[in-house]
């Protein structure tokens, strides 16, 4: 089996604009690295590398076996693998970064060097900064939402910039729209012991889904109701107009 043929990828790139393509490998597919998601691929492709038998020599955890009986075979196979799937993940403008090397834990480092605006201090403001201006636009997608502030907040994890789960909470919950003030109502009445981000998000998720669910059969009872009304007028009009004719042979 080919290296190609091992990793099984495909890259189907955007056509205009900032969006990125998406990189297909056998076990899932993610986005080409660009210059703004950086995280969420990184964590992607842990996951990959680490089906691979890779992930220990990218970090830098795993060495290639020396000595007169050591193999390094399999250690060589795997870190050429774990090369091309990094080179293959990365959109046009990055791999410029690490076009010219052959080493996948150089190649990982440079990447988070260039990319992991964490890293810095400025960087790492700016982020809890855009944490702290998020807000639940209306009618856009809880889930969504949700899942922006727990990048954000995985972004400063275990830097003095670190979002806690109270601090994490209070924000979900003072940013939703009035849409929610119920059961915000019932989540915070709650013993404090119990309002774990976990129990705050389910809770919401949980009331959400139920309200679109329940948005939805009103919805398909209007349509529905509105379409027999309409069907019934036509119906009592042809009724109507068939009585007319009638009449009209019968004077006849």
């Amino acid at each position: 089996m080919s290296l190609l043929s091992s990793i099984d990828t495909t890259s189907t790139s955007a056509i205009g604009g900032n969006t990125p393509g998406m990189c297909q490998f056998k076990y899932g597919k993610t986005a080409e690295l660009t210059h703004q998601n950086y995280h969420q691929w990184r964590r992607d492709m842990e996951f990959f590398l680490h089906a691979e038998g890779a992930l220990d020599i990218v970090l830098g955890n795993e060495e290639m076996p020396v000595g007169r009986a050591a193999d390094p075979g399999d250690f060589n196979k795997r870190s050429r693998k774990a090369a091309a799937m990094i080179h293959a993940a990365c959109s046009a403008p990055v791999k410029a970064y690490v076009d010219t090397m052959r080493n996948p834990q150089a190649m990982w480092n440079e990447l988070k060097t260039k990319l992991d605006t964490a890293n810095s201090l400025a960087g790492r403001t700016a982020i809890r900064h855009r944490f702290n201006q998020l807000r639940l636009a209306t009618g856009a997608s809880l889930e969504g939402y949700i899942a922006q502030l727990i990048k954000y907040r995985n972004m400063l994890a275990g830097s003095e910039q670190a979002i806690s789960d109270e601090t994490f909470r209070s924000h979900l919950i003072t940013t939703l729209n009035s849409d929610y003030s119920s059961i915000i109502d019932i989540i915070t009445h709650k013993e404090p012991e119990r309002q774990t981000t976990d129990y705050v998000i389910s809770t919401l998720v949980e009331w959400d889904n139920a309200r679109q669910a329940r948005k939805a059969e009103v919805g398909y009872s209007t349509n529905t109701s509105t379409t027999m009304t309409l069907h019934q007028c036509a119906y009592n009009s042809d009724s109507k107009s068939s009585a007319g004719e009638l009449s009209g042979s019968g004077s006849e």
